[in-house]
Formats: structure tokens, C-alpha cells, sequence
């Protein structure tokens, strides 16, 4: 790391319950992905998107939930507006962290939805085409200057950002690291939502947003770097991550 100074009826909770005894049969064995009956496969459909949890009013009004992830799985449909729309609406009366990634950036940038006024740290994980959006410019102005694009948005939204791609940025708008780790073993779908995803359980533990960023960057890279070594270049699933993560974490 160098210093430079992303239905429209949300899911019941019955919904959410039988998703969730889908996933663990699906995780003890894979072969029931083809053996699923029409419940449990509308289970899954209507429960798509529920890694940003609080879909239902009753759900951002616990007082435990005070680190949020928002955007893998959400679309540009109306739930998943009225979704991001609640979970603001919350962070501007309630304490919490987020990190903002994939559909949530997208709506952000479409519709211009004010963040100022969350009480807690902001981060923002655009890949080069979602920061084109939040800035209002083209991809080609992004990757030209990326390092001034990521801390204009850093400013823009008040929040840690971290631009991915080659050499992905980390700044809170004024300092600048660029991390030398990862490559293009990382491009591929999913990746994005690991390190969002590491990024507000670091968060979770007790660090910064910047900290949680630069660590998660780091982590991330190095994982990707470790898959590379092992397997190649290609042909990455973003799952394979975690337990390379968890082990570069584990210092194992």
C-alpha cells in the first residue's frame, strides 16, 4: 500500500426463513441446486438482495445494527429504492456506519440522495463505471485521473472511498494510498461484494472507515494475489476468497 498525501415487493419473513434453510442444505450439498422444489426456488428469487438486511421498517429500527452494507443484489427497481431510502432515512437519526457498493451507488448517482446528513462514517466502493456515474462524467475521464476522481467523490459524499480497479484507491479526500496488490484474477463478478462485505465487518470490530478500507483493500489483494499463485489467472469464483481472507487475516 502506497501513500499519495455496486418483484418489487420486499420478502416476508417467512420468506427470509425459508431462504435461509435452502442456503444450508444448499451448503452441505450442491447437488440439491437441481432438486429444489417451486417454494424453495421462489424462496430464493423473492429473497434476492437480502445481503443489505434491512429491507422492513421493524428491521432498521434494532438498536444492535449499527454497521450496514447496501447494494449487492439491489436493482434499480422501486423496492430496492424505497430500501436505500429507509436505511438513509435511519442513518440520519441513528448511529451507523455503511458502505455503500454496486445498486446502492447507482442509485445514489441516478437520483441523487443526500448522505450528508448520516451521522456516521460513509464508505463508497465504486468500480471505475459507478464512479463515472456518482461524478457525472465518462469512464475515460475516471481512469485518466483516478486518483482525483476518487477523492472528488470522497468530498462530494463526505465518505472514505475506495475506487477499484488496477491500483485501487483509497482516500478519505485528502490522503491517498494505492494498494499494489490483486490483479486481473479479481475481475470477475462478486469480488466487489466480498470486499464490501470485509469492509463493514472490519468496520464492525472496532476500526475506522479508513482503517476498515485499507485493511479490506490489502486483504483482499493479497487474496487474489494467493489464488493467482495457486490456480492461475483465470477462472476465480468469488467465494474462493473467503477462506484465503480468513487466512491471510489469521496470519496462517
Amino acid at each position: 500500500m502506497q501513500v499519495e498525501n455496486d418483484s418489487d415487493s420486499a420478502p416476508s419473513l417467512d420468506e427470509i426463513g425459508k431462504c435461509i434453510c435452502v442456503l444450508e442444505k444448499l451448503v452441505q450439498n450442491t447437488n440439491l441446486l437441481t432438486n429444489l422444489n417451486d417454494k424453495e426456488r421462489v424462496a430464493l428469487m423473492k429473497a434476492a438482495g437480502l445481503l443489505s438486511r434491512p429491507s422492513r421498517d421493524e428491521q432498521t429500527k434494532r438498536s444492535n445494527q449499527d454497521v450496514f452494507v447496501c447494494g449487492p443484489g439491489l436493482s434499480s427497481s422501486s423496492w430496492s429504492k424505497s430500501m436505500l431510502t429507509k436505511l438513509i432515512n435511519h442513518l440520519n437519526k441513528n448511529m451507523g456506519a455503511v458502505v455503500f457498493d454496486a445498486g446502492a451507488l447507482r442509485m445514489l448517482a441516478k437520483d441523487f440522495l443526500s448522505t450528508h446528513n448520516i451521522k456516521s462514517s460513509i464508505v463508497l466502493t465504486p468500480h471505475p463505471g459507478e464512479a463515472a456515474d456518482l461524478l457525472g462524467i465518462t469512464i475515460k475521464e475516471v481512469q485518466l485521473d483516478r486518483i482525483n476522481a476518487a477523492k472528488k467523490i470522497a468530498t462530494q459524499y463526505k465518505a472514505t472511498v475506495i475506487l477499484k480497479g488496477a491500483g485501487s484507491i483509497v482516500t478519505d479526500g485528502s490522503e491517498v494510498y494505492i494498494c499494489d496488490e490483486g490483479g486481473p484474477e479479481l475481475a470477475t463478478g462478486g469480488t466487489g461484494d466480498i470486499l464490501a462485505g470485509l469492509v463493514g465487518s472490519l468496520i464492525a470490530q472496532g476500526l475506522s472507515a479508513n482503517n476498515a478500507s485499507l485493511l479490506a483493500v490489502a486483504t483482499h489483494g493479497l487474496a487474489g494475489k494467493e489464488f493467482k499463485d495457486i490456480c492461475g489467472e483465470n477462472g476465480l469464483a468469488a467465494s474462493e476468497l473467503i477462506p484465503l481472507i480468513r487466512k491471510i487475516l489469521n496470519n496462517k
